[in-house]
């Protein structure tokens, strides 16, 4: 997957979850929490471990764009559900410590933040949904993101 369709794929899902929450429609439940609490999987002594780090930038237009920035890990969007190793996978967002979304790809558009303090968390999984940890500790990094109220 190039990155333009996996921006535009990451944009539409984006698009299409914030929706239901500004109607004050539940994007969660059933079990969502439950199916996020995942496995983890450590990376082994004396094998490079990724690292994470975020940028949030507003929008010329309206909301903001989320880059992740790795090292010694790839997003493989389409090894989804397979055996996970520590240096490939995708990432779960959070925004305000629920799970947002899946990001499959470096870039990502957030349509809306609320007013106020928004903390983006973003953490490493493998490819079957196992946190990545390094010396036992998620492999995530976390930005807060102040946004002018109405």
């Amino acid at each position: 997957m190039n990155k333009i369709s996996c921006l535009a794929g990451l944009t539409i899902l984006g698009l299409g979850l914030l929706p239901l929450a500004s109607l004050g429609m539940p994007t969660s439940g059933g079990g969502h929490e439950a199916m996020h609490s995942h496995e983890t999987i450590e990376v082994p002594p004396g094998q490079p471990a990724p690292t994470i780090a975020l940028e949030v930038t507003p929008d010329k237009k309206r909301g903001y764009n989320l880059r992740i920035n790795t090292t010694n890990f790839q997003f493989t969007p389409r090894a989804i559900n397979t055996p996970s190793n520590v240096n490939t996978g995708h990432a779960h967002l959070y925004i305000n410590g629920k799970m947002f979304t899946r990001v499959y790809c470096p870039d990502f558009f957030l349509p809306q933040l609320a007013p106020g303090r928004n903390e983006i968390k973003v953490t490493l999984n493998g490819n079957n949904h196992d946190q990545i940890v390094y010396q036992g500790k998620p492999v995530a990094a976390t930005v807060v993101v102040e946004v002018p109220g109405k």
